[in-house]
């Protein structure tokens, strides 16, 4: 998600309440966020839109996609399931999963780090 502020927005007491109430509500949600200045976010745009991810099998034990993504952040892979995942690895190494439950559907999430991988998806 992307959230812009100019600097004027300081100079209005409201503007830097609502702010606060934002940190606050991070904080109370635990979740990480990353500040990027308004060059960064363009590079990080310019640089996910090049990223691809190719189905290269898939069948009844799993699938395989390679991707590739450049720059810091990697990419999160994101497709509906509908079997039981048994492991997911990039590389043939171990990777950050979760399935989401949306549009009455299991979404499968995985963390891709940067770089061109191939990550195997092994269903139960």
């Amino acid at each position: 998600h992307f959230f812009y502020h100019p600097l004027y927005i300081t100079e209005y007491p409201k503007c830097r309440d609502a702010i606060r109430e934002i940190l606050r509500y991070i904080d109370y949600l635990g979740v990480d966020i990353y500040h990027m200045a308004n060059n960064q976010a363009a590079n990080w745009w310019n640089e996910r839109r090049k990223a691809r991810a190719v189905c290269v099998n898939s069948d009844s034990e799993g699938c395989m996609f390679q991707v590739e993504c450049s720059g810091t952040f990697g990419m999160i892979i994101k497709f509906p399931v509908k079997r039981a995942v048994k492991n997911v690895n990039c590389d043939g190494k171990e990777t950050a999963y979760r399935i989401i439950q949306d549009f009455g559907k299991d979404w499968l999430h995985i963390v891709v780090p940067s770089g061109t991988k191939y990550c195997q998806v092994i269903y139960s």
